[in-house]
């Protein structure tokens, strides 16, 4: 779960097997890749978010945004904006969620190798009012120059560069300073992802980071907890402290059954 301003939820993908226990995406995803059939995990993702954003707010919960991610190759196979706007009014959430609460994800890999054709369909999602996130940020592909081919609302720092801060005498630190500097010069928001460590937040908080997302915050749980968290109003701020979470992680624990 992100923190702050644009704080959202991130829709992740993963396979319970009764069997196998939990299957990692990295396991079925390239699976589903080879045989050009991941467009339709995607849209499935995209339909659950558009559903469990009405349950939401059925539930009387307030609504943040929530991010879906998408592959390059989708856009090969459909059209992906056709696909999520049928989606947005089947699901009935065109009377309820706007637009912008609902976020494209896609790899700076993606974007830096795609066609035009999945350049024109990204440029349609976003005049149609859904927002657009850039991940895996600084990964080596493109980095700096997207910005004169696309415009986005976010970019997401690779986690590799976070969790490598001090390698080669610091030279990661720099380099995310200055990608915030051109980011916030273009109005574009920063979120750092894979932060483990309260050396990391403060780094990333002191140098103008605006989100932060990783285990240090929280790990990935099921839609019931998030909503639970989200009721008990255990909502985390954008840089929180240590003793913070501890409260705020304490509190989103269901209680325990009467016996």
């Amino acid at each position: 779960m992100e923190t702050g301003k644009s704080a959202a939820f991130e829709a992740l993908a993963r396979w319970n097997d009764p069997y196998r226990g939990t299957i990692s995406p990295g396991d079925f995803i390239p699976v589903l890749e080879r045989y050009h059939l991941l467009y339709k995990l995607d849209l499935y993702m995209m339909k659950q978010v558009l559903l469990e954003l009405n349950q939401r707010l059925t539930a009387g919960l307030p609504l943040l945004p929530v991010s879906v991610n998408f592959s390059a190759q989708d856009f090969d196979y459909k059209n992906i904006p056709e696909e999520i706007e049928a989606l947005y009014h089947s699901t009935g959430a065109d009377q309820l969620i706007p637009r912008s609460n609902i976020i494209v994800e896609i790899t700076e890999q993606d974007m830096a190798t795609a066609t035009d054709k999945f350049h024109e369909q990204l440029r349609t999602l976003r005049s149609m009012g859904y927002r657009l996130w850039l991940d895996d940020f600084g990964s080596g592909y493109s980095s700096l120059n997207v910005f004169s081919r696309f415009d986005v609302d976010l970019i997401k720092f690779d986690m590799a560069l976070i969790q490598h801060l001090d390698d080669h005498n610091g030279i990661n630190r720099e380099i995310i300073k200055a990608m915030i500097s051109v980011a916030r010069a273009l109005g574009i928001e920063t979120l750092a992802e894979g932060i483990e460590t309260e050396e990391q937040k403060d780094f990333l908080a002191s140098v103008g980071c605006d989100l932060g997302q990783g285990f240090l915050m929280r790990r990935p749980v099921p839609l019931e907890t998030i909503l639970f968290i989200v009721q008990s109003d255990s909502y985390v701020g954008r840089w929180e402290s240590s003793e913070e979470r501890e409260k705020y992680q304490s509190a989103a624990k269901p209680p325990e059954p009467e016996k």
